[in-house]
């Protein structure tokens, strides 16, 4: 038998750069990665834009999914959309927190949770439509 040795895990692509879209977008602040490095997750929480009057606005908070065949943006409702994030080792589901989100009462925040479909595509997940407590990964209860 012929032993073959061989190294897993990340090397640098000269030929790829992922930068801010936009100016104190905070790109990158948040990082996550699966066990097989085959899907980046980078936040970017913050920034500015403009409206359609030219008025300087706070930019809404996305996350990039990068994968070997392509790039998915996940853009949220407030500027803290992106401010935490987490992937599965298998990179079937992402979480993303919005430390801003407002719903019964001011900026009480959220975690959004996302799960892959057979597309590769990730959606977002409806996990208490009536408002009450649902468990649906094993150890981790949404509210």
């Amino acid at each position: 038998s012929i032993l073959k040795f061989s190294t897993t895990g990340w090397g640098y692509d000269f030929s790829v750069s992922y930068v801010g879209s936009s100016s104190g977008a905070y790109y990158g602040s948040q990082l996550s990665v699966t066990n097989d490095v085959s899907i980046l997750i980078i936040s970017e929480s913050g920034g500015t834009e403009l409206d359609n009057d030219g008025n300087i606005i706070p930019r809404k908070g996305r996350v990039n999914i990068i994968t070997g065949t392509g790039t998915q943006t996940i853009v949220g409702t407030t500027e803290g959309f992106g401010n935490s994030i987490s992937l599965s080792d298998s990179g079937e589901y992402i979480l993303i927190s919005d430390n801003l989100s407002t719903d019964e009462k001011i900026h009480q925040g959220d975690v959004f949770v996302y799960s892959k479909n057979s597309a590769g595509i990730y959606k977002l997940i409806v996990v208490n439509p009536d408002g009450g407590w649902s468990q649906i990964l094993p150890g981790i209860v949404y509210a």
